[in-house]
């Protein structure tokens, strides 16, 4: 795979998305407010930006014309502290954890097909012989990982009884891996290449580990503030007309395949843990949302 053409194409998405949500209408009936991506590097959301921008069209028949409109850079608790007040956002996309489930409203439709829960590793390059050694959990929980500090991943490993080293800042983990304040960076399949790629040069000690797989149910879900039911229930039914209609996985491997294609799990150990931050959902009964390393 042309890791470096992969980057292009991913921030000249990103781009036209954001061009499209500027040049909306005024008089638009639903304003969507969006926080920032993290950096200008930082591609995460273009995928799930798309797959709004696509349910919102879905619905204008029905509901009217719209407008996404972003405001500023938000790290996790203060997302949620805002989203609960409705002002500065209204709409925000991150992976599930209670506190979030009890606080703001839930569209309950796994945007990622549970993808993120598959983790890769971005190691150092003379760590390779190490990582291929592992068999199980137990012995990369005697590795550390480095880890956003308001993350759900975050969360969840550290209480399984993961040695965790966390930092407050995105990009800033990158360079602390290269520093070796760390031993490993798990990232989702969808997020791995494109980082790598796009970080390859500045730090060169950096590779992708590629035996392994640590899988923890994440699912990625749209919340909504408990202000705009009227958003909510649009985003809500815009999603399961793309089920139906099949546009919801032609989005999804559109943006995915080459992802999950390169990463290979059917050649990888997938090492299996819970998570205790989950709540339970009749959505996880529903398998044809959910991807498996089958498909």
């Amino acid at each position: 795979m042309n890791f470096d053409r992969a980057i292009p194409e991913a921030f000249i998405a990103t781009l036209f998305l954001c061009l499209a949500f500027i040049l909306a209408p005024a008089h638009a009936d639903d304003l969507y407010k969006i926080a920032l991506p993290q950096s200008e590097q930082d591609v995460r959301a273009s995928y799930p930006l798309a797959l709004l921008e696509s349910a919102l069209k879905k619905t204008e028949r029905t509901y009217g014309s719209y407008q996404i409109q972003f405001t500023e850079q938000m790290r996790r608790n203060r997302a949620l502290v805002e989203l609960v007040k409705g002002e500065s956002i209204n709409v925000h996309v991150a992976p599930t954890r209670t506190e979030w489930e009890e606080k703001v409203i839930t569209i309950y439709f796994p945007v990622r097909k549970g993808l993120l829960g598959y983790r890769l590793f971005l190691i150092n390059s003379e760590d390779l012989d190490e990582f291929s050694k592992i068999q199980n959990i137990e012995e990369l929980k005697a590795l550390r990982a480095g880890l956003g500090s308001q993350w759900s991943i975050t969360k969840a490993m550290r209480s399984l009884g993961f040695k965790i080293i966390d930092a407050p800042d995105y990009e800033g983990l990158f360079g602390m891996l290269s520093e070796r304040r760390f031993d490993y960076f798990p990232r989702g399949i969808n997020e791995i290449y494109n980082e790598y790629s796009n970080r390859r040069q500045k730090y060169p000690s950096m590779a992708i580990e590629p035996t392994k797989s640590l899988y923890i149910p994440l699912p990625t879900y749209f919340f909504v503030s408990p202000n705009a039911p009227r958003l909510a229930k649009r985003i809500k039914e815009g999603f399961w007309i793309m089920h139906d209609d099949g546009s919801f996985s032609e989005l999804f491997y559109s943006y995915n395949q080459r992802f999950i294609k390169e990463a290979n799990l059917r050649t990888r150990t997938i090492l299996r843990t819970s998570n205790p931050h989950i709540p339970k959902h009749p959505i996880f009964d529903k398998p044809d949302l959910w991807f498996t390393p089958e498909d």
